[in-house]
């Protein structure tokens, strides 16, 4: 061997060239490595003379072969009187008088006499054994340098382990001192407390549980359909159904980083060298290999980001129940809006049938000479005027058809109808207290699960300050056409990595995931709010708008009175025709605004299940996390 070391390294120093961990038994200091030789003898012979004024001592390491019998072998002589069989250095040195020295040690080692030359102790040696020995230690002050070898005497690796012992005991403090370092865990602010008030502001008297099919409580099976189909191929929903498969790859991401890393690799070479003599040779070779390597997560950094990953997952599973409530309630309110302009242009059609009969009367009176031209040209200004609401509501019919094929999912076209807008029924007021509603609606879950996943990454980027332990392995073989046989190589390793200093950066990556849970908190909060409030508007809707389609319809049935006796006072000439005509506006404005409260009656029902939960509860989630 060419490589020049150090005589008197220690055992790290030396393992850490050779690749070998110390084992107790066989200490080697200062010796040449020789491979590629199976006997002490050939061992002997490679290394020549050496040093033939100062010779130690030769090694065999045989687990077979001639039993060692101990003794000191300063220079050239060997020491006889050695009693004991198994000595350590220190008893050998106490019977000889000579102190051990480091470089001249050895236990176990045969007893050489009579010998000057490395070639003459591997000769007086012999065979040994033939089957495992791959190295020969001959110590020598001069002559071929040594690579060293692991020592493996129990005294040195004694001597190893005290040396070393402090790292060990000093692991963890250090690691609860980094622990404490970091310093205690933020707290969401307080102004973020969600208190639920005890009872809604507007009371409508005791209700009724809400089905998850709760549309079909209006008794109209055409309306039923339509959210049947707008649930099947709506395209918001479709993407809300695409965006908890992406959640839930990104938690299936998080988990897989919990788990060993496995590789494989095969890489070859070839080359092609040429000796002192010029002879070529080529070699071709290759090393496979498997390697691992495994992140022990001492703190938590990766089990934490998968439960915040898990988290957001249920919030886009949230999420997606609050598209899907928000399109149940759109295409509700979308038809109940169509049937109430289908309404008013039949009312706006009525009306100008009624003008038109108003108009031929007006007409013939006043070519007969029995009134004035005044009267026809009030009555076809009438007439007009009605007549202008009839392209209105067929414009606004064909608008409203339109965004409820978007809806489901169609092009635009006609949209079948059912029951008409006064024969729908009011469904039954939902039950429910303030402090329940908090557990009833999704995107009240979808607010708290993104609020416990960034309450989660905070707890994953605090762990990241602290030291991270992890493992690697690797195992092999090397194959090349220059060996005889084929290598078997592995690789073990532990890897302690801590951040000492960073500018700062991990403090401020923990600093955003706090700033970015309160937001999240603060968020919960503001949707609570808004769900708290949405409910009390529903309900006043429901009861305030019932009441006014109540007055609407007490007007429409005086103001149709009131034309009744205007129409015959007109005909029998005891009124002018200016009363009929007041009578007749004020019919018409009195029949649309019942048509818009039934309608917005009937919304605000729609408006008070959606605010409610619509149905939906927290067993719908528990089937995402089971």
């Amino acid at each position: 061997m060419s490589r020049r070391f150090d005589a008197s390294c220690s055992p790290a120093e030396a393992g850490a060239q050779t690749g070998s961990p110390p084992s107790r038994g066989d200490i080697l200091v200062g010796a040449v490595s020789q491979t590629k030789i199976s006997t002490p003898a050939k061992a002997g012979a490679q290394l020549g003379d050496g040093d033939n004024g100062a010779l130690s001592a030769v090694t065999a390491a045989f687990p077979t072969g001639p039993r060692p019998s101990p003794g000191w072998l300063q220079g050239m002589r060997a020491i006889p009187d050695v009693s004991c069989a198994a000595c350590s250095p220190a008893e050998a040195g106490a019977q000889t008088g000579s102190p051990p020295s480091r470089g001249n040690i050895l236990v176990g080692a045969v007893s050489l006499t009579g010998t000057s030359t490395p070639a003459e102790a591997g000769a007086q040696l012999g065979g040994g054994d033939d089957v495992a020995l791959s190295a020969v230690t001959a110590t020598f002050p001069t002559g071929p340098r040594p690579s060293p070898g692991w020592l493996r005497a129990w005294g040195g690796v004694r001597a190893w382990r005290r040396k070393h012992a402090w790292r060990t005991a000093a692991a963890l403090p250090l690691a609860l001192l980094a622990t404490a370092c970091i310093g205690p865990r933020p707290e969401a602010p307080a102004a973020t407390a969600v208190a639920p008030p005890p009872a809604w502001r507007t009371a409508l008297g005791p209700g009724t549980p809400i089905r998850a099919d709760w549309w079909s409580a209006f008794g109209d099976p055409a309306l039923t359909g339509l959210v049947g189909r707008a649930l099947a191929n709506s395209p918001d929903l479709g993407a809300a159904a695409a965006r908890i498969d992406e959640a839930r790859a990104a938690a299936r991401l998080t988990r897989a980083q919990q788990t060993p890393l496995v590789n494989g690799s095969a890489p070859g070479t070839t080359g092609q060298t040429v000796s002192a003599f010029g002879t070529p040779s080529d070699a071709i070779g290759a090393q496979p290999a498997v390697s691992i390597s495994y992140d022990l997560d001492l703190f938590g950094r990766l089990r934490q980001a998968s439960r915040a990953a898990q988290a957001q997952l249920l919030a886009s599973e949230a999420s997606r129940d609050t598209v899907r409530l928000a399109i149940a309630s759109s295409v509700a309110t979308g038809y109940i809006t169509l049937r109430a302009l289908d309404q008013r242009l039949a009312v706006a059609r009525q009306t100008l049938d009624a003008r038109a009969e108003g108009l031929r009367i007006a007409r013939r009176r006043a070519e007969t000479g029995y009134t004035s031209n005044l009267e026809l040209r009030q009555a076809e200004a009438e007439y007009h005027a009605t007549e202008q609401l009839v392209p209105a509501a067929e414009l606004s019919i064909s608008r409203q058809e339109n965004a409820l094929s978007l809806l489901l999912g169609n092009v635009p076209g006609p949209i079948p109808r059912g029951l008409p807008l006064d024969r729908l029924a009011a469904p039954a007021i939902p039950d429910g207290l303030p402090a329940d509603l908090l557990r009833r609606r999704p995107d009240l879950y979808q607010a708290e699960q993104t609020l416990v996943a960034t309450d989660r990454s905070l707890d994953s980027a605090r762990a990241a300050m602290l030291p991270n332990l992890a493992l690697t392995g690797s195992a092999g073989v090397v194959l090349s056409s220059a060996l005889a046989d084929p290598i078997a190589v592995f690789s073990l390793g532990a890897s302690v990595l801590s951040p000492i200093f960073d500018g700062g950066r991990l403090g401020a990556q923990a600093d955003a995931a706090a700033a970015r849970r309160d937001q999240a908190a603060f968020a919960y909060r503001r949707t609570a709010l808004q769900a708290f409030r949405e409910v009390d508007d529903s309900l006043a809707g429901v009861r305030r708008s019932g009441e006014q389609a109540n007055a609407f319809a007490a007007q429409r049935d005086a103001l149709a009175g009131a034309l009744r006796n205007a129409s015959n006072r007109y005909r029998a000439g005891y009124s002018a025709y200016i009363d009929q005509l007041d009578a007749q506006r004020g019919l018409l404005t009195a029949e649309l605004s019942l048509v818009q409260a039934r309608a917005d009656r009937l919304t605000a029902y729609v408006t008070l299940y959606q605010a409610m939960g619509g149905g939906w509860s927290r067993d719908d989630a528990a089937i995402v996390r089971r």
